[in-house]
């Protein structure tokens, strides 16, 4: 049965907390395969499998394996603080292997830092764990100390590098810093970090205004509204204000594409900038193929990412991609509470016409044959065909489904003037007649 989010992240609730091991595995490996971009239950389902931190009991190899399928997928901070706080448990400093467990976290880190350390929202959260593994290191030799030292320097500097909700208090963290170290360096040190500053502080308030009523939506309701405050997000970071190099203006663009189908996940026109970002403008076909799958799967019945998935295997000239784009939406719609008549008929009809344009007339027919065994199917599909047939200088088989229809549709007139109008055009005023006497 296919569930609402609402209704899964409920059961996914239910199931963590009856703590059975083969309901919560089953659950969320079928949730996650179908909301693959939702940090916020991946972290929950590797939480449970950490074992409450319990390294002895925990599965490594599972855990390290979910962490590789989605960490460079998702850009969720709550995830990749969840990623470092593992890592930092399984390479504890112990007397003998301290410095090679701290460069192992250290790389992670660094990693984290590379991927979502410039997070506008939440950057802060990652910084302050790296701030205090560096704090903590206790430097048994003068080296290490300054190791430790530029580190810190490093950290603070960055993060006043970047737009951030929370740029002007990192900004007296690092001038704090600074003082407290050396007052009469500190003075050169800041004053050659100012203006920078300064320049970065009004950009940051441009942000500020553009993302202050971004939200994260669970609902369809209102979400175009902040479809368009991520556009105008988009279209600032586009605009390079920050005078990146081209490398690092892209990164922060795609960065705020995969933000943006986080919060707006239930938004297909979201998962839809996104892929056609990747495909046009990124020339990234296999990047913005998989986005738009992924947007399938969190909106099996958007019409608009069916369009897009089904003009990509139009494209590859692959028809059997094409047919399964359709017809796995034609069996959702058949299969869910509500019915769609009209819903069915069109997708058939947009199948037959894309098929009409990369292969024969003999798959056409196929798919006619196949939506006729649909009981709900409308007249439109039995006028699309018959006009394929008359086009394709078949008008007796183009008559013939004219007169198909005529036994289920008499009473639609749109469709009786439809085929009216097709035998004024073949000079036929013998059915002509025959049908203004039937209908």
């Amino acid at each position: 049965d296919e569930f609402t989010h609402e209704e899964w992240v409920q059961l996914l609730k239910k199931t963590l907390e009856g703590g059975e091991e083969e309901n919560i595995t089953k659950l969320f490996e079928q949730y996650l395969t179908q909301y693959v971009n939702d940090g916020e239950q991946w972290v929950e389902y590797i939480k449970w499998m950490m074992k409450g931190d319990d390294v002895e009991k925990m599965d490594k190899k599972r855990i390290e394996s979910s962490f590789f399928k989605v960490l460079t997928k998702v850009y969720n901070v709550k995830l990749w603080r969840l990623y470092l706080h593992y890592v930092e448990l399984i390479n504890p400093i112990t007397p003998d292997n301290g410095e090679k467990a701290r460069n192992i976290v250290l790389k992670a880190y660094n990693f984290a830092i590379e991927t979502v350390g410039h997070d506008f929202f939440s950057s802060n959260e990652i910084w302050g764990d790296y701030l205090k593994y560096l704090y903590v290191w206790q430097a048994v030799n003068p080296n290490e100390a300054s190791t430790r030292e530029d580190l810190i320097r490093k950290a603070l500097k960055n993060m006043i590098s970047y737009p951030s909700l929370n740029l002007e208090e990192n900004w007296k963290i690092f001038t704090k810093f600074e003082t407290d170290l050396n007052l009469n360096k500190s003075r050169k040190v800041i004053s050659d970090c100012k203006n920078d500053y300064l320049k970065l502080k009004g950009l940051n308030n441009e942000v500020i205004g553009l993302t202050k009523s971004i939200k994260k939506v669970d609902e369809r309701k209102h979400s175009l509204r902040q479809i368009r405050r991520w556009n105008s997000w988009i279209n600032w970071e586009k605009e390079n204000k920050l005078k990146l190099t081209e490398e690092e203006a892209n990164k922060r663009i795609n960065y705020v594409y995969n933000l943006s189908i986080q919060y707006c996940y239930l938004m297909p026109e979201a998962w839809f900038n996104f892929s056609n970002y990747l495909v046009v403008e990124r020339n990234n076909a296999k990047l913005g193929l998989e986005v738009l799958k992924d947007g399938i799967k969190v909106n099996p019945y958007s019409l608009i990412l069916r369009y897009q998935l089904s003009n990509h295997y139009e494209g590859a000239n692959d028809l059997e991609k094409i047919k399964e784009t359709w017809l796995d939406l034609i069996r959702r719609v058949e299969n869910s509470a509500k019915k769609d008549d009209r819903l069915i008929t069109y997708c058939y009809s947009i199948l037959m016409r894309v098929v009409k344009r990369i292969s024969n007339i003999k798959e056409i027919r196929m798919i006619f044959k196949l939506a006729r065994q649909f009981k709900g199917i409308t007249w439109n599909i039995f006028y699309q065909y018959a006009m394929i047939e008359y086009y394709n200088n078949e008008i007796k088989i183009a008559n013939r489904t004219f007169a198909l229809g005529m036994q289920y549709f008499s009473t639609e007139i749109s469709f009786v003037q439809k085929y009216l109008q097709f035998l004024i055009d073949i000079k036929d005023m013998t059915n002509f007649k025959k049908t203004i006497e039937l209908s």
